[in-house]
């Protein structure tokens, strides 16, 4: 199979926990590989939409498995949401292409092997006739996105050093069901997170919006919200981003969910180097130094969680400010970048099932 992208590869794959999606994009993203494909096929849907039944999950969770998903700035294809479990083993048969069988496809401890057994002994309900209830849905979960892209469009602002502005009347002037799924969208992608808030603690939120226009603050998901002048700051809460991350002088990697971090091979500063949150530490030292006075676009409530590098006790460099040690003026430091990069950004490819 082949996948457009700088290398026209693609790794192909037997559908696999979390885990092995982490391990797998970080082998793609090191080989230069943009697309990973993957082997879920017909029954994977059908299953999936009866494991999300039973969770109580809504449109977008009933709409089944996407063909087309991003994981942490990678493409992830699923080519074969149509095609029957057995007709992939024929095709495979027939090639004289041998397979891998996963041994967790049989072990009862997982809830998606149990549910194949709950679906076999039911009759009529079979995981084909699932999937097509999956695809029907999913047609109104891809109408559901595309408005609330138009609404995001319109509504929200996001700045390259992690942080959103919304514009609340523009948020709460669209139907709640879609200003809901754009507030969802925003604090997932500015907290860094890989799953979106509880609708509980999301609705309360968005009604908080609708009423006051959040005058008093709010957190939610890793993230702050305050009012500043007539639009909501979104960001991410300071305290939330402890994630420390060791870097040597040409690794990379990503930090807090939110940064594709790289340091240079030239680097210097020690040996002792990691990426953590700027905070308030951080901010003392770097507040006087040549440029700090330029903070245009960069509010104090979003300094504290920035992505600094840090040596053991001292700040080395600070791309968004732009700041390094050592620099007789400002600048961004050429061996260290911050990239934002959100484990799940703010609008991603339209939603397709089957």
């Amino acid at each position: 199979m082949c996948c457009h992208g700088p290398a026209r590869r693609a790794a192909i794959y037997r559908p696999a926990p979390a885990r092995r999606y982490r391990l797998l994009g970080e082998w793609c993203r090191d080989a230069a590989i943009p697309h990973l494909a993957t082997a879920h096929h017909r029954e994977d849907q059908g299953e999936t939409l009866m494991l999300r039944l039973a969770r109580g999950s809504g449109l977008d969770g009933l709409a089944g498995m996407a063909a087309i998903s991003e994981r942490d700035g990678l493409r992830v294809l699923r080519p074969l949401l149509s095609v029957p479990r057995a007709r992939l083993r024929a095709t495979l048969r027939e090639a004289g292409q041998p397979w891998i069988e996963d041994p967790s496809n049989d072990d009862p401890a997982f809830a998606r092997v149990r549910m194949r057994a709950t679906l076999a002994r039911v009759p009529g309900l079979c995981p084909a006739r699932l999937a097509d209830t999956a695809a029907n849905l999913a047609g109104a979960r891809a109408a559901n996105e595309h408005a609330v892209a138009e609404l995001l469009a319109r509504a929200v602002a996001i700045h390259p050093a992690g942080f959103a502005w919304i514009d609340a009347a523009s948020l709460c002037g669209a139907p709640e069901d879609l200003g809901l799924r754009a507030l969802s969208r925003v604090v997932t992608c500015v907290g860094g997170g890989a799953y979106p808030p509880r609708f509980v603690r999301l609705r309360r939120l968005y009604r908080a919006f609708a009423e006051d226009g959040l005058q008093n603050g709010r957190t939610l998901a890793g993230c702050r919200m305050v009012t500043r002048r007539g639009r909501v700051l979104v960001c991410r809460e300071p305290a939330a981003a402890d994630h420390a991350l060791a870097l040597k002088p040409g690794h990379k990697g990503h930090w807090d969910g939110r940064f594709r971090v790289r340091l240079g091979p030239r680097t210097r500063g020690g040996a002792e180097l990691a990426v953590r949150r700027l905070g308030a530490d951080g901010w003392r030292q770097v507040k006087d130094t040549p440029g700090a006075d330029r903070l245009t676009g960069l509010p104090a409530p979003a300094r504290h969680g920035l992505p600094a590098l840090w040596g053991l006790d001292d700040v080395v460099a600070l791309p968004h400010l732009p700041y390094w040690r050592g620099a007789k003026e400002s600048g961004a430091p050429p061996w260290f970048s911050a990239i934002f990069a959100p484990l799940r950004p703010l609008a991603g490819p339209a939603f397709r099932g089957i």
